[in-house]
């Protein structure tokens, strides 16, 4: 054999070498980017029906196999340093409840008072009420979240999103 014909076979196992790294090395970083994948979300606004001038937003993100989750009350009232005042609060506590597209109940968590931070404004006042925390979750799982629901007691919601 010729040297060029070394070079052409070596040239070509270099090539057959680059396509085979190639077809395992992209699969498996793009499941393991997948799971890894950030979906942050920003629901629509809960308002509170026993008490109205109070609001609740929540926002998720899906991170290695968890979603993450804010809540923040907020109220057009001026808030009081304890929750224990505001209406719903029924022992101190309520519940988020989070569903699926088609009602189902994925995640519920009973949240008391203790459990949330204020937050405070230049002034020393509550402005807000924050409580963050996470759950296990699949990615496949946390894509079909549809609605969530705020309160001791809950009617099946319309899906938020679609």
């Amino acid at each position: 054999m010729s040297k060029p014909e070394n070079k052409a076979q070596s040239y070509n196992w270099i090539f057959t070498l680059t396509v085979i790294i190639a077809l395992f090395y992209f699969p498996v970083k793009g499941f393991i980017d997948d799971q890894n994948a950030y979906h942050a979300f920003d629901w629509p606004t809960f308002s509170f029906p026993v008490a109205s001038s109070y609001k609740a937003n929540l926002k998720t993100v899906y991170k290695h196999k968890q979603a993450f989750y804010q809540l923040s009350l907020e109220s057009k009232k001026e808030l009081s340093e304890s929750l224990e005042e505001i209406p719903f609060f029924s022992a101190n506590s309520f519940t988020l409840h989070i569903f699926d597209r088609d009602g189902f109940r994925i995640f519920s968590k009973r949240l008391s008072s203790n459990e949330f931070s204020r937050i405070i404004d230049k002034n020393g006042k509550v402005i807000a009420y924050d409580f963050q925390s996470d759950f296990p979750i699949s990615l496949t799982d946390y894509k079909t979240i549809g609605s969530y629901v705020i309160g001791a007691r809950y009617l099946l919601p319309e899906p938020i999103r679609d």
